[in-house]
């Protein structure tokens, strides 16, 4: 009986040695920290205020969150212009002072700040935007994000948000015991890992992502009450909504580049925005010019595919500086 406690203590002892190794390794290598549920609605969850964040897995950066748990280098008495999105937004990949919030911040005359979390696409900034703007009260622009993964929200989604049927999803594990594990940093890697390697191999359709030509019926009109959303709470706040669309690129054997656009949804939401008074910004035309002029595209990094995944700082560099140049113009109108 004394062998059998003994083998047990060893075994325990393995784990715990194990798990403090590994929380090491992770903690420079890829520490996102937990996520908990943001009360103010303005997203669905947003970082614990002051979270150390490592990222070597997807791009290099290493930062700490502002106190209200989003990726700023300090937190704004005064928001001029409010940045929505999702994980391009967030920015996880790119060092802090490399990011397009940043960039735009320190590059021109107003204060900036950044909102965006991952999985916050535009169909949920769109549900959250009155929320948003209520708690940062932006003096001047609301910005989101958008690109191939968001251009074409089903028509579903649209009307359950219209219709404002949806009720936020909690963050998992957020009390109790399961909210210090998570804590512990070589847990979460661990358990994203052995998911992706269960799922190896298997459809990850997303469920607000339609791709149908022509547009199912009745789809024109329930973008424009989708997108009013956004256009009336900016009237509302008497602030610019701006909507930037970014391309995802593909380098071709022959060293070209194409963009995987869906031309038929991307001219019709371009349209619902010129109608609705919300600022269409297309980044095609400047990610050609990286290419052609820097040999560089806007996404992908040294430890990843060439032109994959998220925004890089060329990327995020040329976005501020286009966001830059529309907002100069604007106040020149």
């Amino acid at each position: 009986m004394e062998n059998v406690f003994l083998k047990i203590g060893k075994i325990i002892l393995s784990i715990l040695i194990a798990c403090i190794l590994l929380s090491l390794f992770a903690l420079l290598y890829n520490n996102s920290g937990p996520k908990i549920t943001n009360f103010t609605g303005a997203t669905a969850s947003k970082w614990d205020g002051a979270q150390f964040v490592s990222n070597m897995k997807e791009g290099l950066s290493w930062f700490i969150t502002d106190k209200n748990g989003f990726n700023n280098a300090e937190t704004k008495n005064s928001v001029d212009v409010l940045i929505m999105g999702d994980s391009h937004i967030e920015a996880v990949q790119v060092f802090q002072n490399e990011n397009l919030t940043y960039l735009l911040d320190t590059n021109t005359k107003y204060n900036c700040y950044n909102i965006g979390i991952s999985g916050n696409y535009i169909d949920s900034c769109v549900k959250n935007i009155r929320k948003a703007v209520a708690e940062y009260q932006p003096s001047k622009y609301v910005i989101i994000d958008l690109h191939d993964d968001s251009i074409n929200t089903s028509i579903d989604r649209m009307n359950e948000i219209i219709s404002g049927a949806e009720t936020a999803s909690p963050v998992m594990f957020e009390h109790g015991i399961m909210n210090y594990i998570k804590r512990i940093p070589c847990v979460k890697p661990l358990l994203y890992g052995l998911t992706n390697w269960i799922n190896v191999g298997v459809s990850r359709g997303g469920n607000t992502i339609e791709k149908l030509s022509p547009f199912p019926e009745g789809y024109a009109e329930t973008q424009k009450k989708f997108l009013s959303i956004v256009s009336d709470t900016a009237k509302e706040n008497g602030i610019i909504p701006i909507i930037f669309y970014q391309p995802y690129e593909q380098l071709n054997p022959d060293g070209t580049v194409t963009y995987k656009t869906d031309e038929v949804y991307f001219e019709r939401f371009a349209s619902t925005c010129e109608e609705l008074g919300i600022v269409f910004v297309d980044m095609t035309d400047s990610f050609k010019w990286l290419y052609a002029n820097e040999r560089q595209l806007a996404h992908g990094f040294i430890n990843t595919a060439v032109g994959s995944g998220h925004l890089n700082k060329y990327g995020h560099r040329l976005i501020a500086e286009k966001l830059a140049e529309v907002m100069q113009e604007l106040e020149e109108e």
